[in-house]
């Protein structure tokens, strides 16, 4: 049985994401091969305990890469990157393990 009008209008519209099976190259900000060849490794490795990773870490880098760049608002991070949630997090983490104790 179909569902009425009514109850498809009183669900919740849920925010769902194509899921891409290769990167591509989108934006002008987005790393080529050889500049993520030199980022990677100075990332930490990913969590041997809990969830796996979801997002691919080098999407989360060009994420940030288009908002340092764009000076737009996470909020307004385009739909082709993992959720602004997610970059944020990851974004806050790194900041708070640069950040110098008193500064």
């Amino acid at each position: 049985m179909a569902p009425t009008p009514e109850a498809t209008a009183a669900s919740p519209a849920k925010r769902t994401r194509k899921p891409r099976s290769k990167p591509t190259k989108r934006y002008p900000t987005d790393v080529t091969d050889a500049q993520w060849a030199l980022i990677e490794p100075l990332l930490p490795p990913p969590a041997t305990r809990g969830r796996a990773e979801k997002h691919p870490r080098r999407e989360i880098i060009n994420a940030i890469l288009y908002l340092d760049r764009a000076g737009c608002a996470w909020r307004l991070l385009p739909q082709c990157f993992p959720p602004w949630e997610t970059v944020y997090w990851h974004w806050a983490l790194e900041e708070r393990r640069h950040r110098r104790p008193g500064a």
